[in-house]
């Protein structure tokens, strides 16, 4: 008998299919949606709970959409520098500790520094989530986007549905923190980060000018609900009555 050629070529691991991949990848990128859409439902008991109006009271939505923004331009760099694995338990480790402070956060201003930290680790998130959707192969990319679509619409459909079922039957602090479900993904999601990263060095300081210029637009856009004056705006002069 003769010895079977060697090839050099190693068997595989199973193949993870497209419905798996798409399921996956939603259920990473899926619970963001929670973030704004479920938590607005909790708001007013938030508002009685803490004690705030509802101006600051909309600075727990107000926060996450800043966060997450800039959380997907700075992970998804990080996932480019060091890899989505590292990047992903990176972000992951960000999500479980926002959502902690948010739990326990004795105040307003405790509440919306845990929503910076959960919607930056859903920034990461979602920014490695899109890495490992584009890396599918080409012959399995139109059917893994077609369910990736279905999954994501599951959740945003049901988003409002369950912020009031959250805040009704456990609490508010539960339905704020509503998106580090994205964390029962990662186990799942670990398999398919197998890119590794460019090593280049992450722009620090980018990164910085980013989130200052964000923040600036996003207290500019709420200056009136913060009651700020603008600059050099002279104080109103009171009206002098016609009799006088």
């Amino acid at each position: 008998m003769t010895a079977a050629p060697v090839t050099g070529i190693e068997p595989s691991p199973g193949r993870i299919g497209p419905l798996s991949t798409a399921v996956r990848l939603g259920g990473l990128f899926g619970p963001a949606v929670f973030g704004v859409t479920a938590a607005a439902v909790a708001l007013p008991q938030v508002a009685v709970a803490l004690n705030a109006g509802p101006a600051q009271v909309a600075w727990v939505l107000t926060a996450h959409a800043l966060a997450l923004g800039v959380g997907t331009a700075v992970f998804g760099r990080l996932a480019d520098s060091r890899g989505a694995r590292t990047t992903l338990l990176i972000a992951a480790l960000t999500l479980v500790a926002g959502a902690l402070l948010c739990l326990v956060a004795p105040t307003l201003g405790a509440l919306v520094a845990g929503r910076l930290l959960l919607a930056a680790g859903s920034g990461g998130t979602a920014a490695v989530g899109a890495a490992l959707l584009a890396g599918v192969d080409a012959g399995d990319r139109l059917w893994v986007l077609a369910r990736y679509g279905v999954v994501m619409a599951l959740f945003a459909s049901s988003a409002t549905l369950l912020g009031g079922m959250v805040t009704a039957w456990l609490s508010w602090r539960v339905t704020v923190v509503l998106p580090v479900l994205s964390i029962l993904a990662v186990p799942f999601c670990l398999r398919l980060a197998v890119r590794a990263g460019s090593h280049r060095p992450v722009d620090i300081t980018g990164a910085a000018a980013l989130t200052v210029t964000v923040s600036s637009l996003i207290v500019l856009i709420q200056a009136r609900t913060l009651k700020l004056d603008g600059p050099g705006r002279a104080p109103a002069r009171p009206r002098r009555s016609e009799s006088g």
